[in-house]
């Protein structure tokens, strides 16, 4: 039997070659593919991540639709994304989650 830990770390393996695969055809930097993959989705709801979510802030880049790694975050290197083709699974799910995070960005800069 499955634990849930485990249910979840599937769908997570699962989804990594679909965020890879929409990186490249979007345009994102390989570096940042790269941290999104090997360091992000890992990190869950960390120090490490709010620290991260901190700089993005700091640095106002949340017209930047891609989680920029820390090396281009520094240099302020960012791409304009190229358009997802329409079959692209991942678009909708993506758009809807950064949407969230600018919501949520957006509560906490009220709160202070």
């Amino acid at each position: 039997m499955k634990t849930p830990d485990q249910s979840l770390l599937k769908q997570d393996l699962l989804r990594i070659r679909e965020d890879i695969v929409c990186g490249f055809h979007s345009g994102f930097p390989p570096c940042c593919i790269k941290f999104f993959v090997t360091k992000w989705l890992w990190m869950g709801n960390t120090k490490a991540r709010k620290d991260h979510w901190k700089k993005i802030r700091r640095v106002r880049c949340f017209d930047v639709e891609y989680i920029p790694c820390p090396e281009c975050l520094k240099n302020k290197t960012f791409v304009k994304l190229k358009k997802c083709p329409k079959t692209c699974a991942k678009l909708k799910r993506v758009k809807a989650w950064i949407k969230k995070e600018k919501k949520n960005a957006a509560k906490s800069k009220r709160i202070k």
